[in-house]
């Protein structure tokens, strides 16, 4: 008996039955289709595969419950084979019920849900001659949603935990902090035209080897920002210890200019292309659309870089960090909110959970 799928290619019903599945496994299958069930593992393969055949299928898929239907369409009307939980969560908020097919588990049965999914103890995929059948009558699954809030509270209550070292205890609670608006869409347009221009009088430095602007240069940047940085550049008094974020918008702009092409280097210097002078004459909002356009897929940085707190990054441990590019595909679900409502942070984190690729 094979354990995993050639490739991750799923065979098709019968084949899956037969060679990568135990006959413990499928009598426990079998045994919910409120028929006999025979002995040998031939036998037991024939049933299942007569029980969702015709009419069955459309049957058995009716009598699940509808979190279970929902993971069914999911996968039917997706681009995968197989049922992305993490996804499914953020999506409808909780977990199909799968049960058990492990024979050692005996008190644990399965459900019906496992007629459509197979190859792992949660979840699974569906074999393809059984998603071309299921594609005739299963629903399109609803298109995921963002939750707005008409409103923005006038604080935040932040939780936090310290020391406190004269009762030697460690607190817990909530603080309140007040929320300021910045209004970052327009100002960004202005704020592109003055990067330009300072690169255009050669007030630009950046390193010849990781693309970073100097510490003077950062300053430069800082000073044309309306309302200067997010973050103020302070430099760390420990190397060990240190907690201040730093420049963000001033570190962010001359690398987003040099992949988008509107700069490049000349020496220590970037200098504008011809793409960038033609900028300086253009709608800055299109010039903002194609940086990110380049953005997407560029190479140039890893925005993880700038955190030297976490770790990781380089070396073999560089190879369980994620594709940026994947990234920031996923925070541009900000382009699929609704205009003229306020999002909860953590509402956002749910919605770009959904827009994550899965691959097997």
């Amino acid at each position: 008996m094979k354990r995993f799928y050639p490739d991750g290619v799923i065979p098709p019903l019968k084949v899956v039955l037969t060679e990568y599945m135990n006959a413990g496994e499928i009598k426990k299958l079998a045994a919910i289709t409120g028929l006999r069930v025979p002995t040998r593992k031939a036998e037991l393969v024939d049933l299942i595969v007569r029980y969702l055949d015709g009419d069955g299928l459309r049957t058995v898929w009716q009598a699940l419950d509808g979190l279970q239907r929902a993971a069914v369409a999911e996968v039917v009307h997706g681009s995968s084979a197989y049922f992305a939980a993490d996804r499914f969560r953020a999506k409808y908020g909780g977990d199909p019920a799968w049960g058990s097919l492990d024979e050692y588990r005996r008190n644990e049965h399965p459900t019906a849900l496992r007629f459509f999914f197979y190859g792992y103890e949660e979840g699974g995929g569906i074999p393809p001659d059984l998603k071309e059948r299921l594609k005739t009558f299963v629903p399109t699954p609803t298109k995921a949603k963002v939750k707005t809030i008409d409103a923005l509270p006038p604080a935040y209550d932040r939780p936090y935990e310290r020391w406190n070292n004269q009762q030697k205890i460690r607190e817990k609670g909530t603080e309140a902090v007040p929320l300021t608006v910045r209004d970052s869409e327009r100002s960004a347009q202005r704020e592109l035209l003055s990067i330009l221009r300072l690169v255009d009088a050669g007030k630009v430095t950046v390193s010849d080897k990781t693309r970073r602007a100097s510490a003077s240069t950062i300053d430069a940047i800082t000073a044309v920002l309306e309302g200067g940085d997010c973050y103020p550049h302070v430099p760390p008094k420990d190397k060990w210890h240190d907690e201040n974020a730093g420049p963000i918008r001033a570190f962010a702009w001359p690398l987003l200019i040099q992949a988008g092409g509107l700069a490049q280097l000349a020496g220590t210097r970037l200098q504008l292309t011809k793409t960038g002078r033609n900028a300086l004459s253009e709608l800055a909002s299109e010039t903002l659309r194609a940086l990110w356009a380049k953005w997407v897929n560029a190479t140039l940085l890893d925005e993880l870089s700038r955190i030297d707190c976490v770790k990781g990054q380089t070396g073999k441990g560089k190879h369980g960090l994620t594709a940026p590019s994947s990234r920031r595909y996923a925070i541009a679900a900000l382009a699929e909110c609704p205009v003229g409502y306020w999002i909860a942070t953590e509402e956002f984190f749910r919605f770009m959970e959904l827009r994550k690729t899965t691959s097997r």
